[in-house]
């Protein structure tokens, strides 16, 4: 998994920077960041392959939904999603060619609600006359990093990257959920 040299961070940084989102705890906008990207993204590398890196502060941004109840949504810092998007790149394919079904569409490249409905008139001018709609909102509600970790560890293969892998897991969980004060619109 090569994810964590300069050039897998630097085509991180290209798919990221693309997107206009607000910073995180820290501060650093995208902007900011690739203005000192000549010297972050070595130094990035560096503590990826060293095992140094550690995840920054998380900014928590409680929004308001249709109900009138606030849904938590925490933030993480540009550089952590920075490393968030090199992950995704490096395991992906491993993902797409090996474990998703075929019929899958959420979440994945390529795929939305558009392509998921031909499929299903395909399926359904073949003669099936069954749909299921299945909701995994909470899949993975009340797991923990290492539990996670060890569900990739099925099929990746690189204990770095797993290692890496666990602790951008366990640095989205932020101490506990709490009401907080709300950020400024982003």
């Amino acid at each position: 998994m090569p994810f964590m040299g300069e050039r897998h961070m630097a085509a991180a940084l290209r798919q990221c920077g693309r997107r206009r989102s607000c910073p995180g705890a820290d501060g650093i906008t995208w902007a900011d960041y690739r203005r000192a990207a000549a010297v972050r993204i070595p130094r990035l590398a560096r503590a990826l392959r060293e095992g140094t890196w550690r995840p920054g502060p998380l900014r928590i941004n409680p929004l308001p939904t249709y109900s009138g109840k606030e849904l938590p949504c925490v933030i993480p810092t540009v550089e952590d999603r920075l490393v968030h998007r090199a992950m995704r790149n490096a395991v992906e394919p491993v993902l797409e060619a090996g474990v998703f079904a075929d019929w899958v569409s959420g979440y994945r490249p390529g795929r939305n609600r558009i392509t998921a409905l031909r499929q299903a008139m395909a399926l359904a001018d073949q003669g099936f006359t069954w749909v299921a709609d299945v909701d995994v909102a909470h899949v993975s509600h009340g797991s923990d990093p290492e539990q996670v970790t060890s569900w990739l560890a099925v099929h990746v293969h690189d204990g770095t990257f797993l290692d890496r892998f666990r602790t951008a897991l366990a640095g989205l969980l932020p101490p506990r959920w709490r009401p907080a004060r709300a950020c400024p619109p982003c």
